[in-house]
Formats: C-alpha cells, sequence, structure tokens
C-alpha cells in the first residue's frame, strides 16, 4: 500500500509542476470566466424581466455564476484529460506504464492533481463572484 501512495504521489506532484510551468494557461483560465462573471454578467443585466418570468429572483449576474464556477471546474478537467492525450503522445505514459509503479497509481495521481487545480480554480472564481457582491 506504501508503494501505491508513493507512486501516486510522484504522479500527482509532476501534474501540479507541469501544470504550475504553464503560467500563460493558468492565468488564462483565471481571467476567462472573470470577464464572463464580470462583463458579461453586467452587460446581460438588462435581461432581468426575462430571468424573472422562469421563476428566479434576483439579479442576472446571480443568476449567472454559479454556471460560470461549474465550467470552471468542468474546463479544467477536460484540459487535464487532454493533458493525458499528450503525455501519451509523447511517450510519457509508455515510460510510466513499463516502469515499477501500478496503473492505477497514473490515474490516481492525475486525477488527484486535475481535481486539485478545478478545486482551487473553482473556489477563485467564487472568491471573486462574491468580491463583486454576488
Amino acid at each position: 500500500m506504501n508503494t501505491l501512495m508513493y507512486d501516486t504521489y510522484t504522479i500527482f506532484w509532476r501534474e501540479l509542476k507541469r501544470y504550475k510551468k504553464s503560467r500563460s494557461g493558468v492565468l488564462i483560465r483565471l481571467i476567462q470566466p472573470a470577464i464572463w462573471i464580470i462583463v458579461i454578467g453586467n452587460t446581460f443585466s438588462g435581461t432581468q424581466p426575462l430571468i424573472q418570468s422562469v421563476g428566479f429572483e434576483g439579479e442576472y449576474i446571480e443568476f449567472m455564476a454559479p454556471g460560470v464556477i461549474i465550467l470552471t471546474a468542468i474546463f479544467t478537467s477536460i484540459f487535464g484529460g487532454v493533458n493525458t492525450l499528450w503525455d501519451r503522445r509523447y511517450g510519457f505514459m509508455n515510460k510510466a506504464l513499463t516502469s515499477p509503479i501500478s496503473r492505477s497509481a497514473v490515474a490516481l495521481g492525475k486525477m488527484s492533481a486535475i481535481s486539485l487545480i478545478a478545486a482551487l480554480q473553482a473556489s477563485l472564481i467564487l472568491g471573486i463572484a462574491l468580491a463583486i457582491g454576488v
């Protein structure tokens, strides 16, 4: 069991380091949802009567913010899957699967890192939404 945990930890840190290296990707993935909430949320605030006709009492930005937070987590997870495809294409996956670490450690490490990144990004977007009064 210790070997599985250590191997998972190793893959987990590899994914986090790789994510941290991609500063432009991190910046884009944080700026895009913030723009959705701040700019588009305020732009469509004139659709208030339409939103109230479906039974939602509140501002449009309050209607939109939960969806943006969920989309942030989903997009982060999708990009994590794409990174797994890149690993496969450039040979890391072959090296990892032929090494003495278990296959489940590779999957668990990648999933754990992607889940942590998605949760952190969603928390930051939630913080932005709360800061602007949602």
